[in-house]
């Protein structure tokens, strides 16, 4: 299969269109679903294999930028989302993603596999056992995590998480403002998604910037993200990111979490098993 045809870009717009779908409606980030499906559809396509999962990573964050920032635009006019949370999230994570980016270009694809597979796992254990999202307590944004250094660390941490392996901010961001800021998980996966806008743009950017010199990357590449890849992705996210988050506040989420977690368990099982076994 070519690197540049129809079939590919049917592929692309249809992944796209269920990444912002399911951003919108759960709040995870769209590469838990992007970078499998390019891992897979990439490697026949003859790329480099040592630049390839590095541009599957680093094109995942320049599409979660767009898919945040239409879902962020879309639960603003919901919920009521806090700025001074956000923004403090965003601090730390901006610099964490710089970091991360750094970290991931010096790491080999096979040990970025292996860290994106682990984290699967763990965001299968969560939409499988649905988290408590405080609504009985209330929903206090400000709770028990509410220090500015704390949660600035907490944002350093997201950000350099998602930028080494292409994704985890969103699911991470969520965990903690359920888990400790005992926020709704409405307004929670309104303030996951602004946040994201920053995290995943500055993820990306490191990706550009420490890719930059390389020579045998794919057409199209700006260092490690793929504009051609990029534009096929949120020509369809940004669309159904809306659809989600328009679907998110009318529905119980929770039956389609469960699919969701053992989908992605099954991913993890198999990027593990092939990487380790190796």
């Amino acid at each position: 299969m070519d690197f540049i045809s129809s079939e590919v870009v049917l592929y692309l717009l249809l992944t796209g269109s269920v990444v912002g779908f399911l951003s919108g409606l759960l709040g995870i980030g769209g590469g838990v679903i992007i970078i499998p499906t390019l891992l897979w559809l990439l490697s026949g396509c003859g790329l480099d294999d040592q630049v390839l999962t590095h541009v599957v990573f680093g094109t995942s964050l320049a599409v979660g930028t767009g898919t945040a920032l239409s879902s962020s635009t879309a639960h603003r006019k919901r919920v009521k989302i806090s700025t001074r949370l956000v923004l403090m999230l965003a601090l730390g994570s901006i610099t964490g993603a710089q970091l991360g980016g750094y970290a991931a270009h010096l790491l080999s694809g096979e040990i970025l596999q292996i860290g994106f597979g682990t984290l699967l796992l763990f965001i299968s254990y969560l939409l499988l056992r649905p988290l408590k999202d405080g609504r009985s307590r209330g929903g206090n944004p400000s709770g028990m995590l509410s220090g500015k250094p704390v949660i600035v660390g907490l944002g350093l941490i997201v950000g350099s998480v998602s930028a080494i392996i292409g994704t985890g901010g969103a699911i991470l961001t969520t965990t903690i403002l359920v888990l400790f800021l005992k926020c709704p998980i409405h307004r929670t996966v309104g303030i996951t998604s602004s946040m994201m806008v920053f995290t995943a743009t500055s993820g990306a950017l490191a990706y550009i910037f420490n890719g930059w010199d390389l020579e045998n990357l794919p057409p199209y590449s700006l260092g490690y993200v793929n504009l051609y890849l990029m534009m096929a992705l949120v020509t369809t996210s940004t669309i159904t990111a809306k659809l989600g988050v328009r679907l998110a506040h009318r529905i119980d989420p929770r039956p389609l979490q469960q699919v969701l977690g053992v989908f992605l368990l099954l991913i993890a099982a198999e990027i593990l098993t092939s990487n380790l076994t190796t």
